[in-house]
């Protein structure tokens, strides 16, 4: 006999199994013996293998007629029903299955005769299975009713047969409880006795004299009990039962006489037929003396439930519906029409919050803030308080059954009002009164510990909750004070230890106090958690408080004041606000307020209300030049900063007459009588001379006082009498003190990018000048980061841009590390009026064309070799720095490596003299300029090496071509600038920073930059010694980049900085230029 898969699923886990299939498939059971003990009762015994190879004793018994009955033993710590149990089992099928095999007629189709042995063990079973009818004593099987329990019993008679077939009473056995009855039978019992027999042996009260008959073992009691034909009802008196035919059977529902409860009942059977308690059920028909089967979907404890169901009332039913459906639908119960079955309503929540308050029982105390949770259900309410998760509630068409979502309830409590908690369990936090005073209707509602938090909740988070989907619902006790604003007032007073900065109060009257707005603002603006820092989502109506009552404001009066708390002027929290004076001013103009405040700040934010237009100025006659559009707009806007106290940036390109318009605008200043002290020019030594010769030519009647040289220090005393002053960056630190004593109507400051590092002494000294007005002249006001443009705004309008730790924050990294457009927009805004930059293709379209060319060079062999020698061993080197130090304190280590690099890009001998390797890229300039020169043009080269200059030098001396020479160690520049605007040598060698400002070089027409530089703008100026005002050719821009080299790197990055200052002048969108360590890698890659 084979155990089935089904009967090991049923006897052994899944781990088990599974380990035994593997211990099977293994071949660790070892000398498997099998036995028969008594006639069903199976036995296995086998050793079996375990993990660490110990053989484990493993005994199996099972009985044929229970073959879902497994008894397993085993000498592994597990005892039972263990992985050595399966494994034996499975390879007694394995065996089993193979004898059958063996002896199956298709493989010899010859008659075998049984061995003795097997037919004698053939014919034992064969006789030992016939009822020894010659036997009078058998066992009679008995069914007794037992009315006023609801149950059946039965009970076994040993009785004798008599002669006439009846049976006599006989005495009661208990013989099923027998555990040797197998093999120890004794001889009135019969074959077909052990069915029976072995199933009340099963039953769970077998060891009563009377077991009870019910469940799944019942019913195949019955069934062989049947087969015996010795099944009687009550005594052997009774001829023996007989199977009858099936009925049908179900359940009906039955209203009681109250007309308000239902009942639950069997379907009416006829009063001599009784339903038995078995799985699947049967029934008695005591007159007949019948047993059969009864049709019903139902398992026997689900029919024994439905039995004992209680009456219920209408709304309890109703309630209960969803849940008994299923089963009512099976059992055939369908309810009658009378019984009125209540509409589903399932549907999202909706959170209803209804605020109300309790008088405190003590005279004269604020009364408890409360608020109740409802849900309406498409429109039907049910309280967050009760307790059942389906609610009946009266429809217009009949009852109506809600099914809560109780999870979505939930996270619309702990989402939106985190902080309320149930008044019943804050008893500790309310007065002792107050709790005693609470209704019980209200102790599962909600409120919060605070007044305060009350009045935050009003405040900021009503609006809220009523803008996301909650309805609101205000009760007439629901009490809170509430101020109307009537009159603002303002004060701006002068921040004594920050000169030009004002801290700022705006307020109201109340009862005589004075309430400051911009604290409660301030909170108010955090709670409401704008996007993009935009006053345009400001709510309609703005509720602010104070501890003590809630002051409702319209945002539109005090939008500016809003607007100014969400920019990087207002991010200093803590209730206070202080803004620089065009800010102050501003603010003032805009803010309807009676404000108070000094005469100068009063009069610019006048100004500034009524500013309509720049004004047009006349240029003065004794300005000796005629100013084109552009330049008179330059003048206009210049006088515009004079006369409201304002400082600015000029960030013309160069050459488009920065100089012009600033000596017009000391000129006319000086016409009008306005300029009561000197104008103070600041600017690089090398421009000292081109600006006292602009003086001469342009405005020779403005009185000139250059402070340079060694013997300088006597010209302080005659400051008072000049017009205009020119000294230089290098002195200007040195000479504070004599400056500081004087006083400046105007400061001026060229190629102010010399001051974008605001920790520099010169900047410093910058900063601290006697000035009333201060303009920075530029033509790149931004050439790395953005952090230069802030150091600029920071000298020429202190303040404006915030401190730098917050400009880094707000705009810094969001728009350099982040790309943030948003905020790039907002600092664009900010600077524009106060920059102005005008570009020669904008304004001169005269200008001749310039085209730019990228001239890509392949490195010789000798070259590449000796790259990618130097560029292996830099990169090892710089991602080891990179990982213990990060890029910003491995800086002179890259720049050192870099330097390397591009050295050999130039060429080979720039890192070492003795090197024979040549240079492509000089080997390239050499054919370019054969060429150039045969077509007649005049060429500049431009290298950022002065001994690169000096290898071309060498070169162009053997090639017999003629050259002029400028580097920062010339002491005469005018004579070769001259000599090669004469057109005496064709060739000019510049070196980036000596001849990037200054030069006019307009006889050129072709530009060479050897090599690139990071700065696109230092480049640009370098162009533009060839391409500016007064140039009447074609321009060619070329650039030398070798192939597959740091050179490129080089060139990808100088278009990201170029993106990031186009798009802040208005040219177009920019990106992240910040300089990260991955930048860094990329540079050194292959």
């Amino acid at each position: 006999m084979q155990v089935s898969q089904a009967n090991l699923n049923l006897n052994f886990d899944a781990n088990s199994l599974q380990r035994g299939k593997r211990y099977f498939s293994q071949g660790r059971v070892q000398n498997l013996v099998r036995e028969t003990e008594g006639m069903s009762i199976q036995v296995l015994r086998a050793e079996v293998s375990g993990s660490q190879r110990q053989l484990y004793i493993t005994e199996v018994r099972f009985d044929r007629y229970l073959p879902g009955k497994i008894n397993t033993f085993c000498s592994c710590p597990v005892g039972f029903r263990c992985k050595h149990a399966a494994a034996v089992i499975l390879q007694a099928n394995y065996e089993a299955g193979l004898s059958a095999e063996k002896y199956e007629p298709e493989a010899d189709t010859r008659y075998k005769y049984p061995t003795a042995e097997t037919w004698l063990e053939q014919a034992a079973s064969v006789f030992s299975s016939i009822d020894n009818a010659s036997n009078p004593e058998c066992l009679a099987y008995l069914l007794h009713i037992e009315p006023h329990r609801s149950q059946q019993t039965l009970s076994v008679n040993k009785v004798r047969r008599r002669k006439s077939g009846e049976y006599s009473s006989g005495s009661k056995t208990t013989v099923w409880s027998r555990t040797n009855l197998e093999y120890d039978r004794p001889k009135y019992l019969r074959e077909s006795d052990i069915a029976p027999l072995t199933w009340l042996n099963a039953l769970p009260t077998a060891f009563r004299v009377a077991p009870v008959l019910e469940g799944t073992t019942g019913a195949y009691f019955i069934e062989s009990a049947l087969k015996t034909r010795r099944f009687f009802l009550e005594s052997t008196q009774n001829p023996p039962l007989q199977l009858g035919e099936t009925l049908e059977s179900g359940f009906e529902w039955m209203q009681l006489p109250d007309k308000q409860h239902w009942q639950l009942v069997s379907k009416a059977l006829p009063s001599h037929i009784r339903l038995l308690n078995t799985s699947p059920a049967y029934y008695l028909d005591e007159k007949e003396l019948l047993i059969g089967r009864v049709e019903n979907s139902l398992d026997a404890r689900t029919t024994a439930l439905l039995q004992q169901c209680p009456p219920l009332a209408e709304s309890q039913l109703q309630q209960a519906l969803p849940d008994l459906a299923p089963i009512l639908e099976k059992a055939g119960a369908v309810l009658p029409e009378s019984f009125q079955v209540p509409s589903m309503v399932q549907a999202a929540p909706q959170p209803i919050l209804q605020l109300y308050s309790l008088q405190h029982p003590a005279p004269g105390t604020l009364p408890l803030l409360m608020a109740r949770l409802m849900f309406s259900y498409e429109g039907h309410r049910v309280a967050f308080s009760e307790q059942e998760s389906r609610v009946l509630v009266d429809g217009n068409n009949g009852p109506l059954l809600v099914i809560r979502d109780e999870d979505a309830e939930i996270e619309w409590l702990h989402r939106d009002l985190p902080d309320f908690k149930m008044a019943g369990t804050m008893t500790d936090h309310l007065e002792a009164d107050m709790v005693n005073a609470l209704p019980y209707g209200s102790f599962l509602d909600f409120t919060l510990p605070t007044r305060n938090q009350w009045l935050d909740f009003i405040a900021f988070d009503l609006p809220r909750l009523d803008a996301g989907g909650w309805q609101i619902e205000m009760d007439e006790s629901f009490d809170v004070p509430v101020i109307e604003i009537d009159q603002l007032h303002g004060s701006l007073k002068p921040d004594e230890e920050s000169p030009g900065w004002f801290d700022v109060e705006v307020g109201i009257d109340y009862n005589g106090t004075q309430i400051d707005l911009i604290p409660l603002l301030q909170q108010a603006l955090v709670y409401l958690d704008l996007n993009n820092d935009s006053d345009d989502a400001l709510p309609e109506t703005l509720w602010l408080h104070n501890g003590d009552a809630l002051i409702r404001v319209v945002s539109d009066r005090i939008r500016p004041l809003a607007r100014t708390l969400l920019s990087l002027l207002g991010k200093e929290r803590g209730g206070k606000l202080r803004l620089p004076k065009l800010d102050a001013a501003q603010v003032m103009g805009d803010l309807a307020a009676d404000w108070q405040c000094n005469a100068e700040l009063r009069n610019l934010s006048e100004k500034l209300t009524s500013f309509q237009a720049l004004n047009h100025v006349p240029i003065p006659s004794e300005v000796r030049a005629e100013l084109r559009h552009y330049q008179q707009d330059g003048l206009n806007w210049l006088m515009f900063l004079r006369e409201f106290g304002l400082g600015g940036v000029l960030a013309d390109d160069m050459g488009l007459g920065k100089t012009l318009q600033t000596l017009a605008c000391i000129q006319a200043e000086k016409a009008a009588g306005r300029l009561s002290a000197p104008a103070l020019v600041v600017c690089p030594t090398t421009l000292i001379a081109n600006w006292e010769a602009e003086a001469e030519k342009f405005t020779p009647g403005l009185k000139r006082l250059v402070i340079h040289g060694q013997r300088r220090k006597p010209f302080f005393d005659t400051v008072a009498e000049a017009d205009l002053v020119i000294t230089s960056y290098p002195l200007l630190h040195r000479d504070l003190e004599q400056h500081q004593n004087q006083s400046y109507s105007l400061a001026f400051f060229d190629e102010a990018q010399h001051l974008k590092n605001p920790a520099t002494v010169t900047s410093k000294a910058a900063r601290r000048l006697p000035a009333e007005n201060r303009i920075a002249l530029t033509g790149t006001p931004m050439e790395n980061h953005l952090g230069e443009l802030w150091a600029l705004f920071d000298l020429i309008l202190p303040g404006y841009l915030a401190d730098q730790k917050i400009f880094r924050e707000h705009y810094r990294k969001p728009i350099e590390e982040q790309g943030n457009q948003s905020r790039y927009a907002e600092l664009s805004r900010r600077v524009r009026p106060f920059m102005l930059r005008r570009t020669k293709d904008q304004v001169t379209p005269e200008l001749p064309e310039k085209t730019e060319i990228v001239r890509h060079v392949e490195l010789n062999r000798q070259q590449k070799d000796l790259y990618e020698t130097i560029r292996a061993t830099m990169d090892k080197r710089i991602r080891k720095l990179l990982a213990e130090k990060g890029a910003a304190r491995s800086q002179i280590e890259i720049l050192d490596a870099l330097l390397k690099l591009r050295q050999i890009c130039c060429h080979p001998a720039l890192l070492n003299p003795e090197e024979t390797a040549g240079s492509a890229k000089l080997d390239a300039l050499m054919e370019m300029l054969e060429q150039l020169l045969d077509e007649g043009r005049k060429v500049i080269i431009f290298s950022q090496f002065t001994s690169m200059l000096a290898l071309i030098e060498t070169t162009l001396k053997a090639a017999g071509i003629g050259y002029e020479k400028l580097t920062g160690q010339t002491r005469d520049r005018a004579t070769p600038v001259k000599r090669f605007q004469n057109g005496e040598s064709p060739v000019f060698l510049i070196s980036l920073k000596a001849g990037g400002t200054g030069l006019n070089l307009t006889a050129a027409d072709c530009v060479i930059h050897y090599d690139p530089w990071w700065n696109p703008a230092a480049e640009q100026q370098a162009t533009d010694r060839a391409w500016r005002i007064g140039q009447d050719k074609p321009v060619f821009v070329y650039r030398l980049i070798t192939e597959g080299t740091v050179e490129e790197r080089i060139q990808a990055l100088q278009a990201r900085k170029s993106q990031l200052a186009d798009g802040l002048y208005g040219k177009a969108d920019a990106f992240s230029s910040a300089i990260t360590a991955d930048d860094i890698s990329v540079l050194f890659e292959k």
